[in-house]
């Protein structure tokens, strides 16, 4: 790749740090009360005259359901349930509630979570089914991808690597078909327009969130992990409960993020019905700019060639 071309790429602005200062009396309280991983645990999270002031409702929301996620499923002291069991555990007390959260707290969105059955309406000429999705209410645009490569603790290389092609794969489609919906707006706003996909790994613990947006007004695509997290069914590490609820924050913030950017893409293509003949005829439709592209994942004839791959941030 040249080396002119990494002068193009902007990486995701830096997301505002998570105050766990401003969090710390809180936190502590409920985490170390005899309450905690019990029936009565409830009480303790959502009644706690500790909880910080002056944070915006939405933070509370996701930081007070987050724990009583870990203290009636993962870290629950009489049954907590086994994220190695299968990916459907895996997904339904973990990953699907924290992005459930993440989605509730931006106006508009929707999610669909199923494992292996969650269809992507972007991918029209191909079938792909996800493990969830979260998507624009009004206009069924998804913007966020979820592939689970197992139940947690899941070891095979192979099959991780081959989920990280899909989710590119998946992303492409969901970006392509955002400029084909709004293909009359300004091309300065391609690259403001992100899709996101939330891989559940299969060669350690961790759950990654990538980001993907075109570059040079569609002359290349960048597909940046922008941030990873381990989901520990270990109750002893308070400080995992720290960086998940951390992870979930900032995956709201970047769903608004894309939000915004769609919506001022819509206004743009909204104002092209007002342009003349004569710039319509100039004007490139936004989905032609998106020159790059994936490759299609095809399980019998790449995943054997593929074990030895380790994804990281990429252009493609």
């Amino acid at each position: 790749m040249p080396n002119a071309v990494y002068d193009l790429i902007t990486l995701e602005d830096p997301l505002p740090p998570f105050d766990r200062e401003l969090w710390k009396e809180y936190m502590t309280s409920v985490l170390s009360a005899d309450a905690w991983r019990t029936a009565d645990c409830p009480r303790l999270i959502f009644n706690n005259p500790n909880q910080p002031e002056g944070v915006e409702d939405y933070v509370t929301r996701m930081v007070t359901r987050i724990l009583l996620v870990y203290s009636e499923c993962i870290h629950n002291e009489e049954k907590p349930c086994d994220l190695t069991e299968s990916e459907t555990t895996y997904c339904y007390y973990t990953i699907w509630p924290f992005l459930r959260l993440a989605s509730a707290a931006v106006s508009g969105l929707k999610c669909d979570f199923s494992v292996g059955e969650t269809g992507l309406r972007a991918m029209s000429d191909v079938r792909y089914n996800a493990d969830g999705k979260i998507y624009i209410a009004s206009s069924k645009l998804e913007i966020l991808l979820l592939e689970a490569s197992g139940a947690y603790g899941t070891n095979d290389l192979s099959r991780h690597t081959f989920d990280h092609i899909k989710g590119a794969f998946g992303c492409h489609g969901m970006l392509l078909k955002i400029l084909t919906t709004y293909h009359g707006g300004d091309s300065s706003l391609m690259g403001d327009i992100r899709v996101f996909f939330v891989h559940a790994s299969a060669k350690d613990q961790y759950i990654r969130l990538w980001s993907m947006r075109s570059v040079n007004e569609g002359e290349f695509i960048s597909f940046e992990r922008v941030m990873k997290v381990k989901v520990d069914p270990d109750h002893e590490n308070v400080s995992g409960i720290h960086d998940v609820i951390e992870f979930f924050v900032h995956a709201k913030i970047l769903l608004q993020r894309s939000c915004d950017a769609l919506q001022a893409l819509k206004r743009s293509h909204e104002e092209y019905v007002y342009k003349s003949k004569e710039y319509k005829e100039k004007h490139i439709p936004l989905n032609k700019l998106l020159k790059a592209k994936p490759v299609k994942p095809n399980k019998a004839d790449h995943l054997k060639n593929i074990g030895e791959l380790d994804p990281s941030s990429s252009l493609f």
